[in-house]
């Protein structure tokens, strides 16, 4: 990928990378989500809270791991490219981002988000995996992960996509609390 990389592909991948970074897609499911609630829409409400609860668990899992795999990426020159773990040359590398690759944690929540398009049928679930592919893409397209990394995150926001849906969370439950509390709040019945 690193060979075949031009400045207008850079600025794609860039585009779409701030496109759905985190605090977007979960701004736009949060205010998707105060509008179904208000309008008492149980089943939209439902998977937009999802959404927003797999696509936290989804991140705080991958910078979890990233924090401790010590991957370096793409991008880095200053080291050799590897798995440094949590320590090289005797410092901690933890916080440092050139050293943050695996598993991107935009492809995790992007794949979090979207995989919950499932839910809706094959052709939303057909979209979101071409949603996650761009995002992939664009994260490999800025030199910001190696493609493992990106294959990675997608398998880990599925899963957490699937567990959030099918587990042990009572979404249910807390999607009726939440409507009929957002619509207390507003005034209406």
């Amino acid at each position: 990928m690193k060979e075949h990389r031009t400045k207008s592909t850079k600025k794609l991948g860039s585009i779409i990378s701030e496109t759905v970074d985190w605090p977007v897609l979960a701004g736009a499911c949060a205010v998707l989500l105060l509008v179904a609630a208000a309008c008492g829409r149980q089943k939209i409400t439902h998977l937009l809270l999802a959404m927003l609860v797999a696509s936290v668990i989804a991140g705080v899992a991958a910078n979890g791991i990233k924090s401790v795999a010590g991957r370096t990426r793409p991008s880095n020159k200053e080291v050799a490219q590897g798995w440094y773990g949590m320590q090289h040359e005797g410092e901690w590398i933890v916080t440092r981002n050139k050293f943050n690759s695996f598993p991107s944690s935009h492809t995790a929540c992007a794949a979090s988000i979207f995989g919950m398009l499932w839910v809706l049928g094959r052709g939303p679930g057909v979209l979101s995996l071409v949603a996650v592919f761009l995002v992939m893409w664009a994260r490999m397209a800025v030199g910001a992960h190696h493609f493992s990394d990106t294959v990675a995150a997608a398998c880990i926001g599925f899963a957490v996509a699937w567990w959030t849906w099918r587990g042990p969370l009572p979404l249910a439950k807390w999607t009726e609390r939440f409507i009929t509390w957002w619509r207390a709040k507003l005034g209406l019945r």
